[in-house]
């Protein structure tokens, strides 16, 4: 069966999620947590910038 992107997606919040309850100073999350948002906006650029390049 073909793992589905919204699978592997949810599975990497939900690992993300524990991270954050493992780390124990309020300082440490919310760096974390602006890390990942930093990343998905560097994913989200490149996505989109790959789609641009798909079409004609």
């Amino acid at each position: 069966m073909k793992r589905t992107d919204l699978q592997d997606t949810s599975e990497a919040a939900h690992r993300m999620m524990l991270r954050l309850l493992r780390l124990r100073s309020p300082e440490q999350k919310v760096k974390m947590l602006d890390e990942r948002m930093e990343e998905g906006r560097v994913m989200r650029r490149f996505t989109e910038h790959l789609r641009s390049k798909k079409a004609p």
